[in-house]
């Protein structure tokens, strides 16, 4: 990760209807003198330098492009968006909070959120966020010790200081990445595929479908295959309680019957996505699982399922019961043996090594 790209936090808000725009323009207070950096499909406007915007612009555009390979593989229909997406880069948080205050009280202290009141994404330095600033300020408490009172003793050692500082900037600059995959990438794909009419004008959008999509396609995708995310993954183990073996980098395969333990059930899942009883990570995790399942083992069932939610009721009784005729039509009934298979196979993915994903504030599901 380069200099430029260290410290940023996204946000999206992006309209729920496909093809809909608002784009900002230079009397928005928010915006008022910014600069913009355009690239094929983004707009964005920033007060930072022109380096950070075009790291964010780059990233922004592999998420466009995330989403059209995903299309391709399954055969959806999609369409250009209208313009160009709207994108707001903040060097101070506190301007980012103002503007955030916009979309209302239900993204309060979210790190990232998508919203249908705007059509923009908006980003932070996230060298203002409160845990990168304590590892930032612990390295300049470690600088300011003298090299003599800092080493290990031995003659020729390296200083301690110097490892010390290394592996604080090493772990400050993995969790940047990572909150930019998880957060701004994640975003920007719900951006797109709203835009884009992944789901129709007017179709039905499963909570679970709409945020497995985005799990799905924080992590890059080859054209010939469906790859794990590592860190849902790990989140999805957790959901279940399962233990790694000690020394095998295999897991534990699921049990034959559901655990008892499983922090979100899949009637729940399906039909009751983002209860507030529910733990946002393992819920997320859970969302990702059931679409990463489908993608691998009912793969020419899937674009079918999509399709048939093209239209959607309007009533909200009727909506669910359409969506669960889909999903059964398509998937078969999501019964006991169905979860349990389902779990079985996600547990018997292979696991990467150990690692403390970011704990993500994020937003209620949309």
């Amino acid at each position: 990760m380069n200099a430029a790209g260290a410290a940023w936090i996204a946000v999206a808000l992006a309209g729920c209807r496909a093809g809909v725009t608002h784009p900002l323009d230079d009397s928005t207070p928010a915006t008022h003198g910014f600069a913009v950096h355009r690239t094929e499909h983004f707009a964005v406007r920033h007060d930072t330098t022109p380096a950070k915007a075009a790291w964010v612009a780059e990233r922004l555009e592999a998420a466009y492009r995330a989403v059209w390979q995903f299309c391709r593989r399954f055969r959806l229909e999609v369409r250009p968006p209208a313009g160009p997406l709207e994108v707001i880069l903040f060097a101070r948080r506190d301007d980012y909070e103002r503007f955030r205050t916009r979309a209302g009280p239900a993204f309060e202290d979210a790190v990232g959120f998508y919203s249908s009141k705007l059509n923009v994404a908006a980003f932070y330095d996230l060298h203002q966020h409160p845990e990168i600033r304590l590892i930032d300020e612990a390295i300049r408490r470690i600088e300011l010790v003298p090299d003599g009172d800092s080493t290990g003793g031995d003659i020729g050692q390296e200083p301690t200081s110097a490892k010390t500082i290394d592996g604080l900037r090493a772990g400050r600059d993995a969790m940047v990445e990572e909150f930019n995959r998880l957060v701004l990438r994640h975003e920007a794909v719900h951006q797109v595929v709203h835009n884009a009419g992944v789901f129709g004008q007017d179709g039905c959008r499963p909570p679970w479908l709409v945020e497995g999509l985005a799990c799905l396609l924080e992590v890059d995708q080859p054209d010939d295959a469906v790859l794990p995310n590592a860190y849902r993954l790990a989140d999805f183990r957790e959901a279940v309680h399962a233990e790694s073996n000690e020394g095998d980098a295999r897991v534990a395969h699921a049990p034959p019957t559901v655990p008892a333990s499983l922090s979100v059930s899949l009637v729940e899942l399906l039909h009751d996505f983002g209860a507030p009883q529910h733990n946002r990570a393992h819920l997320y995790a859970e969302a990702w699982a059931i679409l990463y399942y489908l993608t691998r083992m009912r793969p020419d069932s899937l674009p079918g399922f999509i399709r048939a939610l093209a239209v959607c009721p309007a009533d909200a009784g009727a909506t669910r019961a359409a969506e669960s005729a889909a999903f059964e039509a398509a998937f078969g009934r999501p019964d006991g043996p169905w979860e349990a298979a389902w779990i079985a196979f996600m547990l018997d993915l292979p696991v990467e090594e150990p690692r403390q994903p970011p704990r993500l504030n994020l937003p209620p599901p949309q």
